[in-house]
């Protein structure tokens, strides 16, 4: 089995780190956690720590009140109930163009937008395929896994 590390579409790593580099940095820490990282980015050697500490306080803070309020927009949910069935879906999603350009917008407007409508179509199907990768990666590791 070949594994290829890449850094997934839209991701945006620090110029001048691979995917490789970064998985390798993961797999040596004590745990592959976010706290984990960020204490091991405090030494001055490490991959990230220009990335991580070059920048103000400020410019940070703002980062995380956008993380913030991308995570309770993304949490704003309507659940549909069709007869005994119900499906909680999203109230807002964001949505990128074939040129990987986004924005916010409600669901009733993305659905009422061919345009729109077809990139979100597109983006659940990269999800649909993400998530098909990772349970093909899987069952491949479990199958080596018995077999070994």
């Amino acid at each position: 089995m070949t594994v290829n590390v890449e850094w997934r579409a839209h991701a945006r790593p620090p110029a001048g780190l691979t995917a490789y580099a970064m998985k390798a940095r993961l797999d040596a820490l004590p745990e592959p956690s976010p706290q984990a990282s960020l204490e091991a980015s405090k030494d001055p050697d490490d991959a990230l720590f220009s990335a991580t500490w070059e920048r103000n306080d400020r410019d940070w803070a703002n980062e995380a009140r956008l993380h913030y309020h991308r995570h309770l927009i993304a949490a704003v949910c309507e659940t549909v109930v069709v007869g005994s069935s119900e499906i909680q879906v999203r109230s807002y999603e964001f949505v990128r163009d074939e040129d990987g350009e986004g924005k916010w917008d409600s669901i009733e407007n993305i659905v009422a937008d061919p345009d729109l409508l077809d990139a979100y179509v597109r983006e659940v199907q990269r999800y649909l395929n993400q998530a098909g990768a990772k349970m093909e990666r899987v069952r491949l590791l479990l199958k080596e896994r018995k077999a070994g």
